[in-house]
């Protein structure tokens, strides 16, 4: 399950407990234990947290700079990545696509990473498929 954070400071951005948030808000799946005690910790210290429903748009979940989406052309290459790393799946295709179309100013330390950054976001297929049991 995913989980939307709101920091309790409006317009966070950094890290908490190892989630990157962006202008106040993160993701989290529960799928590990860091996920889970990140969390539980949230909860704890007054952070907002929501269940994102499987229907949810990421369009609706992505940290916004004010009413505008995250621009990395105004973000140095680090702090990009830095957002990355919390971003969901469909907003990290969003802005390294954005970096992409950057004439000319595409900085290769974000878009070469591209592949890597995508797959750490695709989820793990589900362990249902199992054989037959002896």
């Amino acid at each position: 399950m995913r989980y939307k954070i709101t920091a309790p400071l409006k317009g966070f951005t950094g890290q908490s407990v190892g989630v990157a948030f962006q202008s106040g808000v993160a993701e989290v799946e529960d799928t590990s234990d860091a996920g889970r005690s990140a969390i539980a910790y949230f909860q704890r210290a007054g952070y907002r947290v929501d269940e994102i429903s499987d229907g949810e748009s990421a369009e609706v979940l992505a940290p916004v700079d004010g009413d505008k989406p995250y621009d990395p052309a105004g973000h140095k290459a680090d702090e990009v990545l830095a957002y990355l790393d919390g971003a969901s799946y469909q907003e990290a295709v969003r802005v390294l696509d954005v970096e992409a179309a950057a004439d000319g100013k595409a900085r290769v330390t974000i878009t070469g990473k591209r592949d890597e950054i995508l797959a750490a976001k695709t989820p793990a297929p589900a362990d249902d498929q199992k054989g037959p049991q002896a």
